[in-house]
C-alpha cells in the first residue's frame, strides 16, 4: 500500500502537479500517525494484560468453596476487604472499558460479573448505579467507552476530586490528591468519564449521606480546579471564581428544557401584529412566557453583607474599569515603555508633542516611469503568470473579501511563494488597510509571529492606484477548510483534541494581542488560517478592524453572529468581546452550524436568551441600544419588512447595506428555551464547560485569554489527537 501511495506521489512530482502530490504526501503522514497510534494503544493494552496475568500467578491458590454453602451462609466482607479484591478490576472497566476488547479476557472478566462480591460492590457504588440492576455487558460497556489510550486521557473531577494516577506498574488506581498542610482535606465523589449518563440526582444525594466527607460542605464554595502557574494572574476573577464541574451545575443541566426542532431552528416563535395592538399583545405575551424576569438577571446581594460596598457582582469590577478608562481618555494614554516600535527611518518622527507621539512610516509607490494619467478602469486586472510590479508574479487567484482579493505569488527575489492582497479603489477601505499595515508592522517587531501565531508581513506598496499588502503564505480558513470536510470528506476534521490545539494556539495569539493593548475585533473563522493541516497548527490574520483599548471604540465592530452582547446593545467593551467569538467559532466548528445564526439582531439576542441566558441588569441599564431592540417588558421587536428572505444573503451583511421597506407591522420575538449543552451534542464536561466560560454575556465573567489558557480542558483533559 505504501509503495503504491509512493509510486503515485512520485508520478504527481514528474508530471507537474506539486500541489496535489503535496496534499498526498499530507495524507499518507496523517494515516501513518493513526496506525502508529493504533499499534502503541494495543501494545499498552496487552502489557497491561500480561501483567494482570503474572500477578494472578503469584497469588496463592484459594481453597475451593461449595458455593452452595456460601449461598447459604454468605461471607461478610470489610469495605477494606472488598476494595482490596476488586478495587483494580472495578477501576479498570470504569477507566478503561476498552479492555473487554480482547476476547480471552473478556471471558475471564465475565466470570466475575457472577460473583457476589463484585455484584454486592456493583450495588454500592456510585457510579455503577444506574447499571446495576442490568447485566454488564460488552454491548453497554462498550457505548460508555472513550477511544483513547491510558496516558492519553484522564475522566473529567469535581473541584479538588480524586483523580486517576498511573502508576509504574500501569494499574489505575483512585487516589486522593494531597492538599497543602495549612487547608483541609476535602474529598469529593469519582466521576466516571459518562458522567451524564451515570449520575442522577438521586446518585448525588445518596452518596451525599453516605459519604461524611460531604457532610457540611458547600458545594457552591468549593475552590476552583484551575491551578495557575507563575506569572498567572491569582486575583483574576476567573481563576477565583470559576466553579467547573460542580455538582449543582450538573443538576442545573437537567432541568433545562431544549425546545428547539433542529440546529436550523429560527429559535424563536414569532408573533406579528399591527401598531395599535403591539403594547397590549406585548404585555399579553410577557405575561405568557415570563418576561422580564427571562431576559434580565437581577443581581443577587449576599445575606451575609452587611455593607454594600463588598458586593459580589459583575458591575462593580466593569463599572471600575470603565473609569478608569474614561480618566485616561482626558490625556494621551501612553503604551507602556516595554513596548516596540518599527523604525520610522524619518530624521525628524517619531516625535512628542502636546501629550502626543507622531510616528511615520514610508509608502512605496511603484509606477511606470514613461506613463501617466489614471488606469482604464478601477478594479485589477488579475491575469495568471502576469507579473506585479515586476516583481511579483501571480500564480493563483485565491479569493476575495468586502474590499480585497487575494492572490498566490511567486516572489521572483527571494523565490518565495507569498500571498498578496490587493486593496480595492476606495478612499475608506485604503485608509483601514493602511491602518493594518501600521498595527501589523507594530505586531511583527513586538514578537516572534510564529510563535504567536500572528500573520508576518512582508511588503507592502502602491501601484497602479491601488495599495498592496504581501504577508507569509497560509492554507484553507477555518471556514472553508470544515465546509469542506463535511461535504466532501463526510467527516468532521475538528475532533475535540484538534479544537484543543487550535484553540491553545488562538489564545497565545490573543494574549499576544493583547498585551500590546489591542482588540482583534473582527475574530472569526475566515480571519483563522491553516498553518500545517499536519500538524493541526493556524494563525490568527486580518486587524483591518483592529483598535487600540484606549481608542474611541466603534459601536459597529465584529461580524454580526459572533458579535459579544455588550457590543450589540451598546455597552462599553473590552478584550473580552474577542473571548466571545472564539466561543462561537468552537461551537461552530464542533457542531457545523453557526451558534447564534440570525437573519437579524433582534434574531441573534433571541437566540443568545434562549441558549445562554438572561441579560445581567446593570448591561441593560448601560446598553445605549437597548430600547431599539427590547420592549418594555424586554421582549425582542422588530418592523416586518417585506421579501425579508431575500434581504438576507449573507447573515453577516450590515443591516445599512440592505434596502427593506416596511409594512407597518411589528414583529415580536419570543425565545425559545434550550442550553449550551444541547446545542453542542457533547459529554465532554471540559470541553462544554469551558465554552461555556467564554460565553458569558457578563463581559466581567468572561476569563481573559491569558486565564483561559489554565483552564482544566487544558491542563487535565487528554486525548490521542490533543494536546
Amino acid at each position: 500500500m505504501n509503495e503504491a501511495l509512493k509510486t503515485i506521489v512520485k508520478f504527481l512530482e514528474q508530471s507537474g502537479l506539486q500541489q496535489s502530490a503535496r496534499k498526498l504526501k499530507e495524507e499518507i503522514i496523517m494515516m501513518k500517525n493513526e496506525i502508529d497510534c493504533e499499534k502503541q494503544q494495543q501494545q499498552m493494552l496487552m502489557n497491561i494484560i500480561c501483567q494482570a496475568l503474572e500477578q494472578k500467578k503469584k497469588e496463592k491458590k484459594k481453597p475451593v468453596i461449595d458455593r452452595q454453602a456460601v449461598r447459604r451462609k454468605p461471607k461478610v466482607f470489610t469495605q477494606e476487604q472488598t476494595e482490596q479484591i476488586m478495587e483494580k478490576l472495578m477501576n479498570r472497566l470504569v477507566s478503561k472499558p476498552n479492555l473487554l476488547e480482547d476476547e480471552t479476557l473478556n471471558e475471564k472478566i465475565e466470570r466475575y460479573f457472577d460473583n457476589a462480591t463484585f455484584q454486592k460492590m456493583v450495588d454500592q457504588a456510585d457510579v455503577f448505579h444506574d447499571i446495576s440492576n442490568t447485566s454488564i455487558s460488552n454491548s453497554i460497556l462498550k457505548k460508555k467507552r472513550t477511544e483513547t489510550s491510558e496516558e492519553q486521557q484522564q475522566a473529567p473531577c469535581f473541584g479538588k476530586c480524586n483523580e486517576y494516577k498511573i502508576q509504574e506498574s500501569d494499574q489505575i488506581v483512585f487516589g486522593k490528591i494531597q492538599q497543602p498542610q495549612q487547608h483541609q482535606k476535602q474529598q469529593v465523589l469519582e466521576k466516571s468519564p459518562s458522567v451524564d449518563e451515570l449520575f442522577t440526582e438521586e446518585d448525588v444525594s445518596r452518596s451525599a449521606a453516605k459519604h461524611q466527607q460531604f457532610e457540611g460542605i458547600d458545594t457552591a464554595k468549593m475552590p476552583s480546579i484551575i491551578r495557575p502557574e507563575s506569572g498567572c494572574n491569582d486575583s483574576s476573577f476567573f481563576l477565583q471564581n470559576s466553579q467547573s464541574f460542580v455538582l449543582h451545575d450538573m443538576e442545573e443541566n437537567k432541568n433545562i428544557i431544549d425546545e428547539y426542532n433542529d440546529d436550523d431552528d429560527p429559535g424563536f416563535d414569532l408573533y406579528e401584529v399591527g401598531e395599535k395592538d403591539f403594547i397590549k399583545v406585548a404585555k399579553q405575551l410577557a405575561d405568557k412566557f415570563g418576561f422580564p424576569q427571562r431576559a434580565i438577571a437581577q443581581l443577587k446581594k449576599k445575606k451575609d453583607e452587611v455593607n454594600c460596598d463588598n458586593e459580589d457582582d459583575s458591575a462593580v469590577l466593569l463599572k471600575s474599569q470603565q473609569k478608569s478608562q474614561e480618566e485616561s481618555r482626558k490625556g494621551y494614554i501612553y503604551l507602556p515603555p516595554s513596548l516596540k516600535h518599527p523604525d520610522s527611518t524619518d530624521d525628524f518622527y517619531p516625535v512628542e508633542f502636546d501629550r502626543v507621539i507622531y510616528d511615520c512610516f514610508n509608502l512605496k509607490v511603484i509606477f511606470d516611469r514613461e506613463r501617466t494619467g489614471f488606469e482604464e478602469t478601477k478594479d485589477f486586472p488579475i491575469v495568471i503568470n502576469s507579473i506585479i510590479a515586476g516583481r511579483y508574479q501571480i500564480l493563483e487567484y485565491l479569493g476575495s473579501a468586502a474590499f480585497s482579493k487575494a492572490v498566490k505569488c511567486l516572489d521572483l527575489q527571494s523565490q518565495k511563494e507569498v500571498c498578496m492582497k490587493i486593496i480595492e479603489n476606495n478612499k475608506d477601505y485604503m485608509d483601514q488597510s493602511i491602518d493594518e499595515i501600521k498595527l501589523l508592522r507594530y505586531i511583527n517587531c513586538n514578537g516572534d509571529c510564529d510563535a504567536k501565531n500572528v500573520l508576518r508581513l512582508y511588503d507592502f506598496f502602491y501601484h497602479k492606484e491601488h495599495l498592496f499588502l504581501v504577508t507569509e503564505l497560509l492554507k484553507d480558513n477555518l471556514y472553508e477548510f470544515y465546509k469542506y470536510y463535511r461535504e466532501k470528506e463526510k467527516v468532521n476534521y475538528f475532533t475535540v483534541g484538534r479544537l484543543q490545539k487550535l484553540t491553545k494556539q488562538i489564545l497565545i495569539a490573543l494574549d499576544y494581542i493583547h498585551s500590546l493593548k489591542l482588540i482583534h475585533c473582527d475574530l472569526k473563522p475566515e480571519n483563522i488560517l491553516m498553518r500545517s493541516i499536519s500538524k493541526c497548527e493556524c494563525k490568527v490574520i486580518d486587524f483591518g478592524s483592529s483598535c487600540f483599548i484606549h481608542d474611541h471604540l466603534s459601536s459597529y465592530v465584529q461580524s454580526r453572529s459572533y458579535r459579544a452582547p455588550e457590543v450589540i446593545i451598546g455597552c462599553k467593551y473590552d478584550y473580552k468581546i474577542d473571548m466571545w467569538s472564539l466561543g462561537c467559532i468552537l461551537a461552530e466548528l464542533w457542531t457545523g452550524y453557526v451558534l447564534f445564526q440570525n437573519d437579524t439582531v433582534q434574531g441573534l439576542l433571541a437566540r443568545v436568551i434562549g441558549i445562554i441566558g438572561p441579560f445581567p441588569e446593570n448591561m441593560m441599564k448601560e446598553g445605549r441600544l437597548v430600547n431599539q431592540f427590547f420592549t418594555k417588558e424586554k421582549l425582542l421587536y422588530q418592523d416586518a419588512m417585506e421579501d425579508q428572505q431575500q434581504h438576507y444573503p449573507n447573515p453577516d451583511m450590515s443591516d445599512a447595506s440592505v434596502k427593506r421597506k416596511k409594512t407597518g407591522l411589528i414583529q415580536i420575538l419570543v425565545p425559545k428555551k434550550s442550553n449550551l449543552k444541547a446545542r453542542l451534542k457533547t459529554d465532554d464536561m471540559f470541553f462544554l464547560d469551558f465554552v461555556k466560560q467564554l460565553l458569558h454575556i457578563d463581559p466581567s465573567k468572561r476569563p481573559s485569554a491569558k486565564d483561559a489558557l489554565y483552564h482544566p480542558w487544558f491542563t487535565q483533559a487528554q486525548y490521542p489527537d490533543g494536546l
